[in-house]
């Protein structure tokens, strides 16, 4: 295996006397939170006072930024709980907070020293490298010359290897093959795919008990029902439960022009003000869903009742195969404003594109009673005027052939336009 540590001598005031390891960073805070007295120790040691500042703090459009007081949350979170669960707005700085403190964790002690940290990324498997690739970068401002040894899904720094993961269903059943881990982080765990959520739970859970790992799951919201949607909701869930709301931002990683012009964007209220509102769809926006919803608490039934003297139209969306069929009655009514108004008076949904019928009668009309429902696929091949038969009689297919009640097998008679039994 190629040395992660770097052979060389240097003039850099930080490497000059560890131009072999990185010890520079041993016994060093993470951040010293007290402004005042991180002023004067980064004076007193030229730079050196703290992980954040010996590696350089965090860039964003090329300007230096602390660590924020909001972060403190982040860092208490997860260093004082073993499973974390972190619901974030965009853009505050999370996955960059996650990558210094993982490299603090293992250049801070020894703690972590022959030990693997596994990183899942919830979106594509480019992400998954990116996050490696970022946190090699993390050395690059003050340590050009460190030569990692890192590959497309893996690095090692000092004593520590780190893996990623992408989250594909193969990549998180690879995910079990491994005799421990220390750190697990999974960034973007609302986007695991659905049919991958239950199997990374179960694959990284039983690292708890083997090696007492701890859980960061991190991730903006996606749509209700997801990991982290259930997560939340789940009252007696092991995780540590922390939101960052774009709020606690405001005016330090995001300025006014920053939000003022996010906020006219559709996703607003999911990304940033972590709402779970599904994914926005691009024919109505969140913000038109929203004024009909109030238009029709406005309009309803129960406050404005049906007329028998308004315009009415009925609408049907039929369903086919798997597919359901719904129905719509719309009224046309005008408001006190004389404003014109289209409202629903009543809905339905019938599922799966079902055909209900009627047990056949001797009157041949609808006295009969409920026989069922027959599935729309297995008669979409038939004419509207066969189709209008076997509803109302109740004749069923079978075999590519057709019966009524009796059992009798039925033929489209064009003559008598109806279907007749061959006896």
């Amino acid at each position: 295996m190629k040395s992660p540590y770097p052979f060389y001598k240097t003039s850099n005031p930080l490497l000059s006397e560890h131009a072999n390891d990185l010890d520079i960073f041993l016994d060093k805070p993470f951040w010293i939170w007290d402004k005042k007295q991180h002023d004067k120790a980064f004076i007193e040691t030229e730079g050196k006072c703290c992980h954040v500042d010996i590696l350089g703090r965090p860039q964003k459009d090329g300007q230096d930024y602390p660590i924020f007081d909001y972060e403190k949350l982040i860092f208490d979170a997860v260093e004082n709980n073993d499973s974390v669960w972190i619901l974030k707005s965009r853009g505050i700085g999370l996955s960059t907070f996650m990558l210094y403190w993982i490299s603090w964790k293992i250049l801070g002690s020894s703690e972590l020293d022959n030990e693997s940290v596994f990183i899942i990324s919830g979106t594509r498997e480019e992400h998954a490298n990116y996050l490696k690739e970022k946190m090699a970068k993390l050395f690059e401002r003050n340590f050009p010359i460190l030569n990692l040894y890192t590959k497309y899904t893996e690095m090692v720094l000092r004593r520590t290897w780190i893996k990623v993961f992408p989250s594909t269903l193969n990549s998180i059943k690879d995910v079990r093959g491994y005799s421990s881990s220390k750190i697990i982080w999974v960034d973007e765990s609302a986007y695991i795919p659905e049919n991958v959520q239950d199997e990374l739970m179960a694959a990284i859970t039983p690292y708890q008990t083997k090696s007492k790992a701890k859980i960061i799951l991190s991730s903006t919201p996606f749509h209700p029902n997801d990991i982290m949607h259930k997560i939340e909701l789940d009252k007696d869930s092991k995780y540590f439960k922390l939101r960052l709301h774009y709020s606690l931002g405001a005016g330090k990683i995001y300025d006014s022009k920053e939000i003022a012009l996010r906020k006219n964007g559709v996703e607003w209220k999911r990304e940033m003000e972590l709402q779970w509102l599904g994914r926005q769809g691009n024919v109505f926006s969140g913000q038109q869903i929203e004024e009909c919803i109030q238009l029709g608490e406005q309009y309803d039934t129960s406050k404005i009742p049906v007329s028998l003297y308004t315009l009415k139209s009925v609408g049907i969306d039929p369903g086919f195969s798997s597919s359901s069929t719904g129905i719509i009655v719309l009224e046309h009514i005008k408001a006190d404003n004389n404003k014109h108004i289209i409202r629903v008076i009543d809905s339905h949904l019938i599922e799966r594109g079902r055909l209900h019928y009627r047990q056949p009668s001797s009157k041949n009309d609808h006295s009969g009673s409920h026989g069922g429902s027959f599935n729309w696929n297995t008669f979409c091949d038939l004419s509207i005027e066969e189709l209008g038969e076997l509803w109302s009689k109740g004749y069923y297919k079978k075999d590519n052939h057709y019966y009524d009640s009796d059992g009798y097998t039925m033929r489209w008679d064009d003559t008598k336009g109806k279907l007749q039994a061959i006896k």
